[in-house]
């Protein structure tokens, strides 16, 4: 079982095309492509978390959508989602959470922010909103947007292994907190090559 991560999906919105350069040229190519790629990495057991901004729809048409995609559905809630329509396709809905998934601490926020707890002990910050355009490198914040990673989800496994070189690029962080994620690097840099080799999902 793989935990997932996936933000900013804007499943209906037909700007989204334009405004980030997304490789679809309809609303409907593009609500498409997103479930395929979703679903040929995503089983059904498998936790995902949304961090925000999932449809321009409403509650008719997002049911279709969901019902589709694999896995076990949490939300973070994003400055579009409208409670009322997206809360019953989700297991937990909220504004903020902190989880820890294979030792990884992990804040999860539809915005990304500044300062988080424990960011000098290893935790890591995932977020969306801000579509790729935001420079975190040099920090232990990551964008888990569709935007960032080939309009697919990213794995704990993937953001993982991007922890030291996150950490590299900062010549002033300890590498003390890094300890549990080195072991996960190698092993899950072979798992998500293989993983992604499988389903074609490379550009």
């Amino acid at each position: 079982m793989t935990t997932w991560f996936t933000s900013d999906p804007h499943f209906g919105h037909g700007n989204i095309i334009k405004f980030c350069n997304r490789p679809y040229l309809s609303v409907g190519e593009m609500d498409e492509g997103l479930i395929a790629n979703y679903n040929k990495l995503v089983k059904p057991k498998d936790p995902v978390y949304f961090l925000g901004d999932i449809t321009w729809y409403g509650s008719a048409r997002l049911k279709e959508i969901m019902d589709r995609l694999n896995g076990e559905k949490h939300l973070i809630i994003g400055n579009h989602d409208h409670l009322k329509n997206v809360k019953p396709f989700f297991k937990t809905v909220k504004d903020y959470d902190l989880i820890e998934v294979n030792g990884i601490r992990i804040v999860m926020m539809h915005y990304p922010i500044l300062s988080w707890a424990s960011m000098c002990h290893g935790t890591i910050h995932l977020h969306g909103h801000t579509h790729g355009t935001l420079d975190n490198s040099g920090t232990f914040r990551f964008d888990v947007g569709v935007d960032c990673w080939k309009m697919c989800p990213v794995s704990i496994e993937e953001i993982a292994a991007l922890v030291p070189v996150r950490a590299q690029q900062d010549p002033n962080r300890l590498d003390k907190p890094l300890g549990r994620y080195h072991a996960l690097v190698q092993e899950s840099i072979k798992k998500q090559t293989k993983m992604r080799a499988s389903t074609n999902i490379n550009d």
